[in-house]
């Protein structure tokens, strides 16, 4: 069965550096509280190693499927739930 990660961003992007914020958009958080549900991968915990103050992060044992309050984005793969 696969792992996930369940990712939330519970600082603010506004001082950090361009790299880091551009992390946190690659990653699909979008602002404050906002939760992302990402395929635990190699690559995915490279990027919060470098974004570690911002977010918190947690192993789950399947993708959390909310029907409401969710937004679809891009069909990346994933689901944001603010």
């Amino acid at each position: 069965m696969a792992n996930y990660l369940e990712i939330k961003q519970v600082k603010g992007a506004s001082k950090l550096k361009p790299k880091q914020a551009a992390t946190l958009k690659a990653i699909g958080l979008r602002g404050m509280g906002t939760v992302v549900y990402r395929s635990d991968l190699r690559a995915i915990r490279g990027m919060l190693n470098h974004i570690h103050h911002v977010i918190e992060a947690r192993l789950i044992d399947h993708k959390v499927e909310k029907k409401s309050a969710t937004k679809k984005v891009r069909d990346r793969g994933f689901k944001i739930v603010k």
